[in-house]
């Protein structure tokens, strides 16, 4: 029974934990968006980059 409760302490800790290592994180970061086109620089706001679709798709890639 002892380890039972040490168990839901450890699990309260951790998801208390989580939570605030979360919430002091960007949104954004968390999801892995990115607001700038790699290759250009560009801003894309996690969309794909015109400017370097138009590239490859002229080069037939």
């Amino acid at each position: 029974m002892v380890l039972i409760w040490i168990g839901i302490a450890v699990g309260i800790i951790l998801v208390v934990a989580l939570i605030i290592k979360t919430s002091k994180i960007n949104p954004k970061v968390v999801l892995g968006v990115s607001l700038r086109c790699k290759q250009c620089g560009s801003e894309t706001k996690g969309l794909k980059c015109v400017k370097c679709d138009k590239k490859f798709k002229s080069f037939g890639v």
